[in-house]
């Protein structure tokens, strides 16, 4: 039995760090990690992050958006959310167990809790913590999280859809009432909290190893390229199943509308309609954006380098301003 909390505040770090025990577990092994990070949006593996966050916003803040190796919902993390990981073979596999110990830890410190559908556990009723999960190779991970002190606010902003029209097949979060555990008892820390479900866990067998780590023992254990895989586009965003969004708007010369189908981060498929744009401007935009990463910087580049005639300028000008206002 091992026991590791973390000083480290980097996402991509813990969800590197999270792979790698996973991977290294060896069958005798149960694994609960500790660990909270700055500002970041986690979205689930096979969920849309321009249909659960504000993708452009968060990124102009330098909010971290990152996908997670489990399935599930999208969260907002900061520095008052609690994060737990249980890792194990499946032999000691017990999702009933695990959640119990973070139920009974919350008891103890005199929040008495409930699990809903989905996996979610609430207190008086509203949502507190979410829970995930991935199994691969006789290994099972289970993580989720526990609002201590977070900033609500931010959560009910940021985790809204960038684009409303989007068409996916990716998995949608269930929106739920959340709640801070202070605004049931103003007392409750995260070192409180921590210490107790370690408490709890450490029941399960004698002897617990328990160790305090942070950045440079991760750095330590060699995790460069499941770093670089968590850190990069590839992974945040192009592993996004295939989706389309629509984008229309009335002008004052006429009806526009866009449809853009976008497989692995690129923009595959373009259709235009309009009952009054010439065939030229058509072919023009389809051209520039065809293959074109699905994010701002590379569309409106491919869109600026364009060289369009002066009788064109001023419809061109209106659809690079929709596109704009709708994906940023």
């Amino acid at each position: 039995m091992h026991v590791y909390r973390s000083s480290e505040t980097d996402i991509f770090a813990h969800l590197a760090f999270e792979e790698y025990l996973l991977n290294n577990l060896l069958p005798e092994q149960r694994i609960l990690y500790i660990w909270k990070s700055h500002d970041a949006i986690v979205i689930g593996k096979n969920q849309n992050p321009w249909k659960e966050c504000l993708v452009s916003d968060a990124q102009k803040h330098s909010i971290a958006i990152a996908r997670r190796l489990s399935g599930g919902g999208t969260v907002f993390h900061d520095e008052g959310n609690l994060n737990f990981t249980f890792i194990s073979s499946q032999d000691h596999y017990d999702f009933d167990v695990q959640i119990q110990i973070i139920q009974t830890a919350l008891l103890h410190l005199g929040i008495k809790s409930e699990i809903q559908e989905n996996n979610i556990v609430t207190a008086n009723g509203k949502k507190c913590s979410g829970n995930a999960f991935c199994h691969r190779k006789q290994r099972s991970l289970h993580h989720g999280t526990l609002l201590i002190n977070s900033n609500l606010v931010k959560i009910n902003h940021y985790l809204q859809p960038s684009i409303s029209s989007i068409k996916t097949h990716a998995i949608a979060s269930n929106p739920y009432p959340i709640v801070n555990l202070t605004e049931l008892d103003s007392s409750l820390t995260f070192d409180g909290i921590a210490e107790q479900i370690i408490t709890e866990f450490c029941k399960l067998e004698s002897s617990p190893e328990i160790y305090n780590i942070g950045k440079e023992w991760i750095e330590r254990e060699c995790l460069d390229k499941l770093l670089a895989k968590y850190r990069s586009e590839d992974w945040t965003f192009n592993e996004t199943p295939r989706f389309e969004i629509n984008l229309e708007r009335n002008f004052s010369w006429g009806l526009f509308s866009i449809n853009l189908q976008i497989n692995k981060g690129r923009i595959e498929i373009i259709k235009i309609c309009s009952d009054n744009l010439d065939m030229y401007l058509k072919k023009e935009i389809e051209k520039a954006l065809i293959q074109s990463r699905f994010n701002s910087n590379s569309m409106y580049s491919a869109l600026s380098n364009m060289e369009m005639p002066s009788d064109y300028q001023s419809q061109f000008k209106d659809i690079c301003t929709l596109m704009k206002s709708t994906l940023l």
